[in-house]
Protein backbone atom coordinates (compact mmCIF):
# COMPACT_ATOMS: atom_id res chain seq x y z
CA UNK A 1 0.00 0.00 0.00
CA UNK A 2 1.08 3.40 -0.98
CA UNK A 3 2.28 5.55 2.10
CA UNK A 4 1.77 9.32 -0.12
CA UNK A 5 1.28 9.67 -4.12
CA UNK A 6 4.14 11.97 -5.52
CA UNK A 7 3.54 11.90 -9.40
CA UNK A 8 1.64 10.57 -12.30
CA UNK A 9 3.67 9.89 -15.65
CA UNK A 10 7.11 10.68 -14.65
CA UNK A 11 9.80 11.50 -17.64
CA UNK A 12 13.00 10.29 -17.52
CA UNK A 13 14.19 13.29 -15.60
CA UNK A 14 11.96 12.48 -12.91
CA UNK A 15 12.30 8.93 -12.87
CA UNK A 16 16.26 9.78 -12.39
CA UNK A 17 15.65 12.27 -9.93
CA UNK A 18 13.17 9.75 -7.91
CA UNK A 19 16.25 6.87 -8.14
CA UNK A 20 13.62 4.81 -10.06
CA UNK A 21 15.83 4.49 -13.36
CA UNK A 22 18.27 2.04 -11.69
CA UNK A 23 16.18 0.94 -8.71
CA UNK A 24 17.64 -0.46 -5.87
CA UNK A 25 15.31 -3.19 -5.77
CA UNK A 26 13.02 -5.03 -8.00
CA UNK A 27 10.21 -7.38 -6.95
CA UNK A 28 7.87 -9.06 -9.46
CA UNK A 29 5.77 -11.70 -8.61
CA UNK A 30 4.34 -14.86 -10.73
CA UNK A 31 1.00 -16.80 -10.19
CA UNK A 32 0.88 -19.59 -12.56
CA UNK A 33 3.53 -18.03 -14.71
CA UNK A 34 1.54 -14.95 -14.77
CA UNK A 35 3.32 -11.43 -13.50
CA UNK A 36 0.71 -9.69 -10.88
CA UNK A 37 3.39 -8.25 -9.82
CA UNK A 38 6.69 -5.86 -10.72
CA UNK A 39 7.29 -3.16 -8.81
CA UNK A 40 10.25 -1.19 -8.65
CA UNK A 41 11.81 0.60 -5.12
CA UNK A 42 13.84 3.62 -5.85
CA UNK A 43 15.77 6.22 -3.70
CA UNK A 44 15.16 6.93 -0.35
CA UNK A 45 12.94 9.95 1.22
CA UNK A 46 12.83 11.31 4.51
CA UNK A 47 12.03 9.16 7.16
CA UNK A 48 12.75 5.61 5.82
CA UNK A 49 10.48 5.90 3.17
CA UNK A 50 11.85 4.82 -0.46
CA UNK A 51 9.92 6.06 -3.81
CA UNK A 52 8.34 3.26 -6.03
CA UNK A 53 6.37 2.12 -8.99
CA UNK A 54 4.53 -0.71 -10.23
CA UNK A 55 4.97 -1.50 -14.24
CA UNK A 56 2.83 -0.34 -16.01
CA UNK A 57 1.62 2.31 -14.18
CA UNK A 58 2.10 6.06 -14.19
CA UNK A 59 2.23 6.54 -10.85
CA UNK A 60 5.16 7.24 -8.41
CA UNK A 61 4.27 6.86 -4.72
CA UNK A 62 6.06 6.31 -1.75
CA UNK A 63 6.40 3.00 0.19
CA UNK A 64 6.17 3.18 4.28
CA UNK A 65 9.65 3.12 5.89
CA UNK A 66 8.60 -0.27 7.53
CA UNK A 67 7.97 -1.83 4.00
CA UNK A 68 10.59 0.37 2.09
CA UNK A 69 13.23 -1.27 4.73
CA UNK A 70 12.16 -4.87 3.75
CA UNK A 71 11.75 -4.27 -0.16
CA UNK A 72 15.75 -3.34 -0.13
CA UNK A 73 16.70 -5.60 2.19
CA UNK A 74 19.30 -8.28 0.92
CA UNK A 75 17.27 -12.01 1.55
CA UNK A 76 20.23 -14.11 -0.99
CA UNK A 77 23.80 -14.97 0.00
CA UNK A 78 25.93 -12.07 0.78
CA UNK A 79 29.37 -13.59 0.73
CA UNK A 80 31.35 -11.67 -1.71
CA UNK A 81 34.69 -13.25 -0.97
CA UNK A 82 35.37 -15.92 1.24
CA UNK A 83 38.69 -17.80 2.97
CA UNK A 84 40.89 -14.84 2.72
CA UNK A 85 42.58 -13.97 5.76
CA UNK A 86 43.97 -10.86 5.94
CA UNK A 87 47.06 -12.29 7.92
CA UNK A 88 48.10 -14.41 5.25
CA UNK A 89 47.67 -11.61 2.30
CA UNK A 90 51.14 -11.63 0.17
CA UNK A 91 50.05 -8.59 -2.11
CA UNK A 92 47.48 -6.22 -3.56
CA UNK A 93 47.02 -4.90 -6.95
CA UNK A 94 45.36 -1.74 -6.86
CA UNK A 95 44.76 -1.61 -11.04
CA UNK A 96 43.08 1.54 -11.36
CA UNK A 97 42.50 3.11 -14.91
CA UNK A 98 44.93 5.71 -13.98
CA UNK A 99 47.95 5.33 -11.25
CA UNK A 100 47.61 1.93 -10.87
CA UNK A 101 50.03 0.40 -7.51
CA UNK A 102 50.88 -2.78 -5.73
CA UNK A 103 51.51 -3.12 -2.19
CA UNK A 104 53.37 -6.06 -1.12
CA UNK A 105 53.95 -7.37 2.14
CA UNK A 106 57.59 -7.18 3.78
CA UNK A 107 57.32 -9.01 6.73
CA UNK A 108 55.35 -7.24 9.30
CA UNK A 109 55.15 -4.41 7.09
CA UNK A 110 53.78 -3.43 3.86
CA UNK A 111 55.58 -1.32 0.60
CA UNK A 112 54.82 0.12 -3.07
CA UNK A 113 55.95 -2.71 -5.34
CA UNK A 114 58.70 -0.67 -6.96
CA UNK A 115 58.85 2.54 -5.09
CA UNK A 116 60.50 1.46 -1.30
CA UNK A 117 61.12 4.91 -0.82
CA UNK A 118 57.18 5.20 -0.03
CA UNK A 119 56.18 5.69 3.61
CA UNK A 120 53.42 4.00 4.12
CA UNK A 121 50.51 4.51 6.97
CA UNK A 122 50.21 0.84 8.12
CA UNK A 123 47.26 1.11 10.11
CA UNK A 124 45.33 2.37 6.96
CA UNK A 125 46.73 -0.51 4.63
CA UNK A 126 45.84 -3.35 7.45
CA UNK A 127 42.27 -1.19 7.94
CA UNK A 128 41.32 -1.76 4.14
CA UNK A 129 42.60 -5.69 4.83
CA UNK A 130 40.68 -6.34 6.73
CA UNK A 131 37.59 -5.92 5.00
CA UNK A 132 38.59 -8.87 3.15
CA UNK A 133 37.74 -11.18 5.44
CA UNK A 134 34.29 -12.31 4.97
CA UNK A 135 33.40 -9.88 2.58
CA UNK A 136 29.68 -9.23 2.09
CA UNK A 137 27.59 -7.08 -0.50
CA UNK A 138 24.79 -4.66 0.67
CA UNK A 139 22.40 -6.33 -2.14
CA UNK A 140 22.26 -7.34 -5.36
CA UNK A 141 21.26 -5.11 -8.26
CA UNK A 142 21.33 -7.27 -11.35
CA UNK A 143 21.51 -11.12 -10.95
CA UNK A 144 22.15 -11.23 -14.88
CA UNK A 145 22.28 -9.34 -18.11
CA UNK A 146 23.05 -6.11 -16.67
CA UNK A 147 24.27 -3.39 -18.96
CA UNK A 148 28.02 -2.73 -16.91
CA UNK A 149 28.53 0.42 -18.81
CA UNK A 150 26.13 2.03 -16.74
CA UNK A 151 27.82 0.88 -13.18
CA UNK A 152 30.83 2.36 -14.02
CA UNK A 153 32.20 -1.34 -14.81
CA UNK A 154 33.34 -1.24 -18.24
CA UNK A 155 35.58 -0.16 -18.66
CA UNK A 156 36.22 -0.71 -14.63
CA UNK A 157 37.19 1.88 -12.03
CA UNK A 158 39.54 -0.14 -10.13
CA UNK A 159 40.37 -3.81 -10.58
CA UNK A 160 41.08 -5.19 -6.97
CA UNK A 161 43.64 -8.45 -7.13
CA UNK A 162 44.58 -10.32 -3.69
CA UNK A 163 46.95 -13.02 -3.79
CA UNK A 164 47.22 -15.23 -0.68
CA UNK A 165 49.14 -18.68 -0.42
CA UNK A 166 45.85 -20.70 -1.68
CA UNK A 167 45.59 -18.27 -4.79
CA UNK A 168 44.46 -15.24 -6.60
CA UNK A 169 41.12 -13.36 -6.00
CA UNK A 170 39.73 -10.52 -7.97
CA UNK A 171 37.13 -7.90 -7.46
CA UNK A 172 35.70 -5.25 -9.91
CA UNK A 173 34.29 -2.04 -8.08
CA UNK A 174 32.50 0.29 -10.58
CA UNK A 175 31.00 3.68 -10.03
CA UNK A 176 29.39 5.30 -6.82
CA UNK A 177 25.55 4.15 -6.07
CA UNK A 178 23.67 7.73 -6.26
CA UNK A 179 24.65 10.81 -4.48
CA UNK A 180 25.44 8.23 -1.71
CA UNK A 181 29.38 6.75 -1.15
CA UNK A 182 28.44 3.05 -1.96
CA UNK A 183 30.30 1.70 -4.36
CA UNK A 184 28.68 -1.20 -7.69
CA UNK A 185 31.35 -4.12 -7.41
CA UNK A 186 31.16 -7.91 -9.50
CA UNK A 187 32.75 -10.66 -9.31
CA UNK A 188 34.38 -10.84 -13.29
CA UNK A 189 34.74 -14.73 -12.67
CA UNK A 190 31.08 -15.30 -12.25
CA UNK A 191 29.40 -16.45 -15.39
CA UNK A 192 26.24 -14.22 -15.01
CA UNK A 193 26.98 -10.58 -15.49
CA UNK A 194 25.45 -9.56 -11.85
CA UNK A 195 26.07 -6.36 -10.39
CA UNK A 196 26.01 -5.94 -6.38
CA UNK A 197 26.61 -2.66 -3.86
CA UNK A 198 29.12 -2.59 -1.24
CA UNK A 199 28.45 -0.45 1.76
CA UNK A 200 30.24 2.80 2.09
CA UNK A 201 32.78 1.95 5.20
CA UNK A 202 33.78 -0.82 2.64
CA UNK A 203 33.42 0.98 -0.10
CA UNK A 204 35.55 4.34 1.01
CA UNK A 205 38.29 2.15 2.69
CA UNK A 206 38.69 0.17 -0.78
CA UNK A 207 39.18 2.39 -2.72
CA UNK A 208 41.72 4.75 -2.27
CA UNK A 209 44.35 6.32 -4.58
CA UNK A 210 48.19 5.55 -3.17
CA UNK A 211 47.98 8.98 -1.30
CA UNK A 212 45.13 7.56 1.15
CA UNK A 213 47.90 4.90 2.09
CA UNK A 214 50.87 7.46 2.86
CA UNK A 215 52.08 8.07 6.41
CA UNK A 216 52.17 11.47 7.03
CA UNK A 217 55.47 13.54 6.38
CA UNK A 218 57.66 13.54 8.78
CA UNK A 219 57.79 16.07 10.86
CA UNK A 220 54.23 17.02 9.64
CA UNK A 221 51.50 18.27 12.25
CA UNK A 222 47.44 17.31 12.28
CA UNK A 223 45.65 20.24 10.71
CA UNK A 224 43.95 20.36 14.64
CA UNK A 225 47.25 20.97 16.09
CA UNK A 226 48.30 24.07 17.75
Amino acid sequence: RADAFVAEKPDAATLKKFGLEKPAARWSLKLDDKVVLDLSVGAPETEGRRYARLAGNDTVFLLEAKVAEQAVREYRPRAVLTGVDPAQIESVRFGYREGAFTLVRMGADWQVQGQPEVRLNQTAVTEALATLRDLKLERYVRDDKAALKLYGLDPVELVLEVVTPSGRRVLHLGGIEGSSKRRYARLPASKAADVFVLDEATSEKLVRPLTGFRAPAIGAKDSDSP
